[in-house]
């Protein structure tokens, strides 16, 4: 609807460009400004948006429950637990902390393997450039760079004193970061392959998919412990935080499986076929969510083999978006999920990353300008969460804030709800 009738206030106003037009997704572009954006905390406004109203209502004497609208009516969720989580109070994302520029990210297949960086234990970052591996700290100090041929497939060990990198197509080099000497080396069993993704058990295994559908579970470079053959390009795998289960990704199915004996446990469908996210829950080893660039997000319980939540999930504001991949916070258990919303008329488009209570609660969100982000790393303590973009930009944020109590409190609630109960 467009108003082309103006009267003016009794004030001198320039109302040369005045044009208003109703909103809509296609013009959603026209919002925003062109340039660089700054990190805008959408959760913010929706916070001091809900104070204001809640002040309204303060003053004027009146309950939530009667300010309905027409034909409205409050409809309980039916879900009383979705997963154990500790969501944050108010939001708290600002601008990230430290930001890294990549190089050669962006030419990648980063949208489809999301093995390419690693943050491991000791606080240290390692990413494959130009053929050699380069570690270094959060504040990009370089610790070391080694290797030659190297291809961006790599996995930190639970510990953090060694790295499995891939060489070539389908060879595993296993570095001791400590002594910057590789002490290990295999080949998947397969012939002509490409191994896409290296996992590391607690107990030290290594696991390998590869471009044929072979997992291997290997214990040193002469002892394969066990492998599984399934259809399909294997995309990712994830064991469960106790290791209990393996999550295998290909493009149309993930399968669960026991580890480390390979039984399948379930098999969960892919509606897209396209590039599909998963993670762990931190504590609780059988929840597992499944997530799709439909804006999909499928959370299960292994055990029982049923869903918990399933839903489109979106933005606070924008629904021209997909998905590009979730994670778990491995302090708290928030869910966070990773946008993209590209822009109608010019080229480029929005980062999104939204945090989630459960999969109709968002409790904060950033927004900004730059790639999609198919990457989300955090360090050891789950305090800070780093996302890598198709922009070739690694970002890093105080996932909680500068506050350090906030932590303290969300460290106390966790190790109260990580007590074993039959309930849930």
């Amino acid at each position: 609807m467009q108003f082309d009738r103006f009267i003016p206030k009794r004030i001198k106003v320039d109302v040369s460009n005045f044009n208003l037009n109703s909103s809509n997704e296609e013009e959603e572009d026209d919002i925003i400004l062109s340039g660089n954006l700054p990190f805008i905390n959408n959760g913010k406004k929706v916070a001091r948006t809900e104070a204001f109203k809640q002040l309204m209502l303060k003053a004027f004497n009146v309950t939530y429950t009667s300010v309905l609208g027409y034909g409205e009516k409050i409809v309980k969720s039916p879900f009383s637990s979705h997963w154990p989580v500790i969501g944050r109070k108010k939001p708290t994302l600002s601008n990230p902390e430290l930001a890294l520029d990549l190089p050669g990210m962006g030419d990648m297949d980063v949208m489809t393997y999301r093995h390419i960086i690693g943050w491991g234990k000791t606080g240290h970052l390692a990413v494959i450039f130009d053929g050699s591996l380069h570690i270094r700290d959060e504040n990009d100090n370089v610790v070391c760079g080694v290797g030659s041929n190297l291809s961006s497939c790599l996995r930190w060990d639970p510990s953090g004193k060694r790295i499995a990198v891939r060489k070539a197509r389908n060879q595993i080099h296993v570095l001791n970061v400590q002594k910057h000497e590789f002490e290990m080396q295999f080949s998947c069993i397969c012939v002509h392959c490409t191994v896409n993704v290296i996992e590391i058990s607690q107990n030290g295994l290594i696991i390998t998919g590869c471009s044929k559908g072979q997992i291997v579970i290997t214990k040193s470079e002469y002892q394969v412990v066990n492998k599984k053959k399934i259809n399909g390009k294997i995309l990712d795998l994830k064991l469960s935080c106790k290791n209990k289960f393996l999550a295998a990704v290909t493009y149309t199915n993930v399968m669960i499986f026991a580890f480390s004996s390979l039984e399948e446990v379930m098999k969960l469908p892919c509606a897209t076929n396209l590039s599909t996210s998963v993670d762990w829950h931190p504590w609780k080893d059988f929840i597992l969510a499944k997530g799709e660039m439909n804006k999909q997000i499928t959370v299960y319980n292994i055990n029982t083999k049923t869903i918990i939540e399933n839903t489109i999930v979106k933005p606070y504001f924008r629904n021209a978006s997909i998905l590009d991949c979730l994670s778990f916070c491995p302090l708290s258990a928030e869910l966070l999920v990773s946008f993209y919303c590209e822009f109608k008329r010019k080229p480029g488009g929005l980062t999104i990353l939204t945090v989630f209570k459960d999969l109709n609660t968002q409790l904060d969100e950033i927004e900004y300008q730059s790639g999609r982000v198919p990457h989300i790393i955090w360090n050891s303590t789950g305090t800070k969460a780093g996302v890598l973009d198709t922009g070739e930009n690694l970002l890093i944020w105080n996932f909680f804030g500068p506050r350090k109590d906030e932590t303290d409190d969300i460290l106390k609630v966790k190790k109260q709800m990580m007590v074993p109960v039959a309930s849930f």
